[in-house]
């Protein structure tokens, strides 16, 4: 089941799939003193761009949990889950980035700037299942799995305690 809900972990931004962005964080960080954090206001629109996210993740988890019967092979799962969270995803990146070209602080740029390769990847591990590619569907699965935790403590660096959110587990336990 891991390899089909990451594909709702990240609520991040659009760009170029051969686009790579380095980004690294310590686990644990916390926001430090003497960065500059963003508005109270700036942080609440934030973290209710990441909370509709995570409305969108439980929504398209409880409609996989209805089916018979959960998707086994690459084409199915990028079919039922991974193509569709592309535009959500999408949509959430293309709002926070809105978002912080008005309120940016260097650690909600870096929180930002990892939603393009989420996107790139989840673009190619499309592109895998759709052809069949089981190994190479597993590996960029891992891929976004680190992803996904520089992401969350990003949000943690930047005060988003509302966007350090463990997106795959809503996927997995959506509330009804």
């Amino acid at each position: 089941m891991t390899l089909v809900m990451l594909a709702l972990a990240g609520c991040g931004g659009g760009g170029d799939e051969g686009t790579t962005t380095a980004v690294t964080a310590n686990e644990g960080q916390t926001p430090q003193k003497d960065h500059p954090q963003l508005s109270p206001a700036y942080a609440r629109d934030a973290e209710a761009i990441c909370a509709e996210m995570g409305v969108e993740a439980r929504r398209l988890g409880r409609a996989l949990q209805r089916r018979e019967e959960f998707p086994s092979d690459p084409l199915q799962t990028t079919t039922i889950l991974i193509a569709p969270s592309i535009p959500i995803v999408a949509t959430s990146a293309r709002r926070l980035r809105a978002l912080g070209d008005r309120a940016a602080t260097p650690d909600f740029e870096a929180y930002v700037k990892v939603y393009d390769p989420i996107l790139a990847l989840l673009r190619q591990r499309v592109a895998a299942g759709k052809a069949g590619e089981r190994q190479r569907s597993m590996d960029l699965e891992s891929q976004l799995l680190d992803l996904i935790a520089i992401q969350r403590q990003l949000a943690r660096a930047a005060g988003l305690h509302g966007c350090d959110v463990d997106l795959i587990q809503a996927f997995v336990t959506p509330r009804r």
